[in-house]
C-alpha cells in the first residue's frame, strides 16, 4: 500500500515580465507540493506562459495547510 505525499497548498504568483501583470492563486490539491510542476488554472493566463514561458516569472508566496490556505481571502488579481 502506497502512502500518500503529503500537501502543501501554496499562493503562488505569476508575473509577466514584459508588462509587469500578474496572476496569483491558491493550489491546495490532495498530493500538490510547490515543485509538482503545477502552472495555473487560469484559461487566460496558463496557454500565454506555455507560449512564451521566458517571459514568465513564478513566485512561492506562502506554504501551508490546506484548510488554512483555503480560508486565506485569495484570488486572481491584476495589478494595475
Amino acid at each position: 500500500m502506497r502512502t500518500p505525499k503529503p500537501t502543501v497548498a501554496f499562493v503562488y504568483r505569476w508575473t509577466e515580465l514584459s508588462t509587469r501583470k500578474w496572476y496569483i492563486d491558491l493550489r491546495a490539491r490532495v498530493s500538490c507540493h510547490p515543485n509538482d510542476g503545477y502552472l495555473c488554472s487560469s484559461r487566460i493566463v496558463k496557454p500565454l506562459i506555455k507560449e512564451n514561458p521566458a517571459d514568465w516569472h513564478r513566485e512561492i508566496l506562502i506554504t501551508g495547510e490546506p484548510t488554512v490556505m483555503r480560508q486565506q481571502d485569495i484570488g486572481s488579481q491584476q495589478e494595475n
